[in-house]
């Protein structure tokens, strides 16, 4: 009965997004995925979303204003968190300011923090690498109020930003740049916490695309507590115009492990789609495999 529930809320959902992406000024887009994972002794289940919503309405004289949404979550019995962050913002000129609960400028740009298609390593690698104010945020520490800039000069994309981590009286700054190459994107982030004690975050990456495919390589800390470093890196080879098939690594203290993988998606039609992925470990972790099922939107 959970499996068909589960069928028709994807199916619903699927037709309120289309509704919704009808109307004007309105651009959602996310992924909504079921998944299966076998260890060896144990199958576990979980669920995973994330969405991106923008709202612009018509342009007020020279100014555009509007409303911006993201989020992610997982599911599991015996887990479950997320992050939601958003704001309002304004255009002007070539910038744009958002107020309210911003993404953190540090997670703005970047190749993926892992690409290993195991949603449960993929959600984990991505919070621990990611900016301290997403961290916070799954720690259960409340929404953290701010500001954020974001600028384009030329090839050069620029993002800023400034919270107050609720409950705590510590600020958290943070800046992203992004040099577009054409066919590759090289970034970088910094996160500092203001006021308390003294934590940064950093990462430098690049990813691109080639004539079949796509790669990404990330080196960065994953804890802002020891600086633990991580390495990361990903290359997916498009098959086929439904098949595509990849390799990732990623090696860093937080698992006290180098875990490395294969993996295969299917598009099934232009929104859903199957995947399955091998993934090993040098270390206590061993092997394990994954079986999911998704929708884009």
């Amino acid at each position: 009965m959970k499996r068909i529930a589960s069928a028709i809320a994807v199916t619903l959902l699927g037709a309120s997004v289309a509704s919704a992406q009808s109307m004007p000024g309105f651009q959602l887009s996310g992924y909504a995925q079921m998944e299966g994972i076998y260890s060896g002794s144990s199958t576990d289940f979980y669920g995973f979303g994330a969405f991106d919503m923008v709202f612009t309405p018509a342009a007020v004289s020279s100014v555009a204003v509007g409303f911006a949404l993201s989020g992610a979550g997982i599911y599991s019995s015996s887990f479950h968190g997320g992050w939601i962050q958003g704001g309002l913002f304004t255009d002007f000129g070539q910038g744009r300011v958002t107020v309210g609960l911003p993404e953190s400028a540090f997670d703005r740009y970047g190749p993926d923090a892992a690409s290993t298609k195991v949603g449960i390593f993929d959600f984990e690698l991505g919070i621990l690498q990611g900016s301290i104010v997403r961290y916070f945020q799954m720690l259960g520490g409340g929404y953290s109020p701010g500001i954020r800039y974001d600028g384009t000069y030329g090839d050069v994309s620029v993002s800023a930003s400034y919270h107050q981590l609720h409950g705590s009286g510590f600020g958290v700054a943070a800046l992203g740049v992004n040099y577009d190459m054409g066919s590759a994107q090289v970034s970088a982030g910094v996160d500092h916490v203001i006021g308390g004690p003294l934590a940064t975050k950093y990462f430098v990456g690049v990813a691109g695309q080639t004539a079949s495919g796509a790669y990404g390589v990330r080196i960065g800390t994953i804890s802002f507590v020891s600086n633990d470093i991580g390495v990361s890196a990903f290359y997916d080879h498009n098959v086929s115009d439904r098949l595509t098939v990849g390799a990732s690594v990623f090696s860093g203290d937080v698992f006290s492990t180098t875990l490395y993988g294969v993996h295969a998606k299917y598009a099934l039609t232009e929104d859903y789609y199957v995947q399955g992925a091998v993934l090993n470990s040098v270390g206590s972790l061993g092997m394990l495999a994954s079986l999911s099922v998704g929708m884009n939107f």
